[in-house]
């Protein structure tokens, strides 16, 4: 996926965000939401929860 359908996922994904009352927790669902409406062909993301976590990355460098 090119940086230019990226921003508007992340423009899309935050506007529904705010128009959900800004909740804590649920960035990926945002992002999810956005990404099929933007790019319904691309391949879903992976998994905010899928990824390490800085920290986790940290301890297996």
């Amino acid at each position: 996926m090119d940086q230019a359908t990226q921003n508007l996922i992340n423009c899309r994904a935050y506007q529904l965000w705010e128009t959900a009352g800004q909740p804590s927790g649920r960035d990926t669902e945002f992002w999810l939401i956005a990404e099929q409406e933007i790019a319904p062909s691309a391949k879903p993301a992976e998994s905010v929860e899928a990824r390490p976590e800085p920290a986790e990355m940290a301890l297996v460098a």
